[in-house]
């Protein structure tokens, strides 16, 4: 039986890692993921989170991503409370910036971004 080690290197930077129980993942939420993880490994744009490795195991799926200090959008505002004028317009623009790199890459990373809402 032959065995290969391997010596990776790492940069002194933070990273996550995100460890998924494939047991408790079903056939659909599998291939999903499986699509999901494919397209992230193309997606280098300084405003989305980078997939850096993916490790697999029988039963866990580890996904070492880019280290993202400042936590979830979600979070932020739910803690702080609603952003400034500057910090909304801050933030929107590198959602934009995000979703039009998506787009120009494949209009399939952004099909499933519903309509804006219109009201008067």
């Amino acid at each position: 039986m032959s065995q290969r080690e391997e010596i990776i290197q790492v940069d002194p930077e933070k990273v996550a890692i995100k460890i998924l129980d494939k047991t408790k993942l079903d056939q659909k939420t599998q291939r999903l993921l499986s699509r999901e993880i494919s397209s992230m490994e193309k997606l280098h744009h300084p405003n989305i989170i980078r997939l850096y490795e993916v490790v697999e195991t029988l039963s866990k799926l580890h996904l070492v991503m880019e280290y993202a200090g400042g936590g979830e959008l979600f979070g932020k505002i739910s803690t702080e409370g609603k952003f400034s004028e500057p910090e909304s317009k801050l933030v929107f623009s590198q959602i934009v910036s995000a979703v039009k790199h998506m787009d120009a890459l494949s209009p399939l990373f952004t099909s499933h971004i519903p309509n804006p809402i219109h009201t008067s």
